[in-house]
């Protein structure tokens, strides 16, 4: 063998050998590096989606954890059906203070069949007491903690003692 062949073989040899490594690069690049990629930039997005997603979440969080108070007092100034006994022990609370004596003649209680409608119930009250301790029983009734309406009172004497009818309106749940 002469010279030339050997130089060429070699050269033949180290240009084939050249194009099988730059084959292996460029397959390994089609079939790893650029699926990576692709997959890592898709990471990268979904990453970044549920960063934004997380912060509003907290956010979110942030937000009903300050509202609940209110939503707690909101729902505290509705008279529950589930609560008209106190609602009752309240008024002759009040009453007892007021100096009064109270009759409740009539109570309809409305429950609302949906659950989260306000229905009003209505207290036909017969009150005895003098006009001072009747006045104050009626101011006392307007601040109680509930949805209420005096929707009528009417005043007058009875053997020289003054009583007075109320109908009063409470919201319920």
């Amino acid at each position: 063998m002469n010279e030339k062949q050997k130089f060429l073989r070699i050269l033949l040899l180290g240009l084939g050998s050249n194009l099988l490594l730059a084959g292996i690069a460029i397959s390994f690049h089609v079939f790893f590096i650029r699926p990576s990629y692709r997959g890592l930039k898709n990471a990268e997005q979904t990453l970044a989606t549920l960063e934004k997603k997380e912060s509003s979440l907290r956010s979110l969080a942030r937000e009903v954890n300050t509202r609940s108070n209110d939503i707690n007092r909101l729902d505290a100034a509705f008279l529950h059906t589930d609560n008209i006994v106190v609602f009752v022990t309240l008024l002759e609370t009040i009453a007892k203070s007021s100096g009064t004596t109270i009759t409740i003649n009539t109570a309809t209680i409305n429950n609302s069949d949906q659950g989260l409608e306000a229905q009003k119930s209505s207290f036909t009250i017969s009150l005895i007491g003098s006009l001072q301790s009747i006045v104050q029983f009626v101011t006392l009734v307007e601040n109680v903690p509930y949805f209420t309406e005096i929707s009528s009172l009417t005043i007058s004497t009875q053997s020289g003692q003054p009583s007075a009818t109320l109908a009063l309106e409470v919201l319920t749940l």
